[in-house]
């Protein structure tokens, strides 16, 4: 039964599979289609933590090492804002920029975005924004969370190790039934 939809709809199997991967590509390039990948991203069981603690990496590093310049602070949200790579993230630096330019803390910004930061993070940045070391705390939830990554990018294998076993197994399984079938139902018509 596969075997013969494959020979006489092969064709057309093959024509839909391309104009799908080229409906998905330009799917991405729309704001749309960047919105809900990267909503995907965020909350998917594997990708969703790693996605948020390689940007939350990338905001404290920036921002330790942009306080120690001299550029101003809202400048310094839309410079971080650049450097990430989830849509979500960006929105809440370009928020942030804002809202500081208002005169609110950087801490009650981050608080409005709680799907993306964790509470441990928005309580160290309220203190390092009333002690006035924002740089050195920033420094060391940057120096936190990029250990953290890699340590899970490490053990990424050991935990994918299994899923990929499954779907090995329920591929060659398929493959076994596409071969056997048609022969059992060859030997039964005999």
């Amino acid at each position: 039964a596969l075997s013969d939809i494959l020979q006489h709809q092969g064709i057309y199997i093959l024509i839909g599979l391309i104009l799908l991967g080229f409906g998905y590509s330009r799917f991405l390039k729309t704001e749309r289609g960047k919105l809900i990948v990267h909503k995907i991203m965020l909350t998917s069981p594997i990708m969703g933590g790693i996605t948020k603690k390689v940007n939350i990496a990338r905001f404290t590093r920036n921002l330790s090492s942009l306080l120690k310049t001299d550029i101003p602070i809202v400048q310094t949200f839309s410079i971080i804002e650049r450097t990430l790579g989830n849509i979500y993230f960006k929105r809440a630096m370009k928020e942030t920029s804002e809202k500081v330019k208002e005169g609110v803390t950087i801490s009650q910004v981050l608080e409005q975005h709680s799907e993306l930061f964790p509470p441990i993070l928005i309580q160290m940045v309220s203190v390092g924004e009333q002690s006035g070391t924002l740089e050195v705390i920033a420094e060391e939830i940057a120096q936190f969370y990029e250990e953290d990554v890699d340590q899970t990018m490490t053990s990424l294998p050991t935990i994918l190790e299994p899923v990929i076993m499954l779907i090995i197994g329920a591929a060659a399984g398929g493959l076994v039934a596409a071969i056997i079938l048609p022969i059992y139902s060859l030997s039964e018509a005999i």
